[in-house]
């Protein structure tokens, strides 16, 4: 089972019955994104939307911060998916 699904109690549990044992992939991809973008990027998670404005402001500035006058920032990107067969 996926560490997502044994964490978040999904059908795909072996005990369930309901689906044949889950496969996995994971790819991971090291590359430079635009500070910009990045900055962008965390302002329209969830968890920063439900900030109120002067969080929002407090976290935005403290990410300004943290990047700099950097104009790209390395990041890891990993996707990750797991499927399994119904039974």
């Amino acid at each position: 089972m996926s560490t997502w699904a044994a964490t978040h109690g999904r059908g795909d549990d072996p005990a369930s019955g309901l689906f044949e044992p889950a496969l996995e992939k994971i790819h991971a991809d090291s590359l430079s994104i635009p500070a910009e973008r990045v900055r962008a990027l965390e302002q329209t998670r969830g968890t920063f939307l439900d900030y109120d404005a002067a969080t929002q402001q407090s976290f935005a500035d403290e990410l300004r911060e943290i990047i700099g006058g950097a104009m790209e920032v390395a990041v890891t990107l990993e996707t990750s998916v797991s499927m399994a067969r119904r039974r």
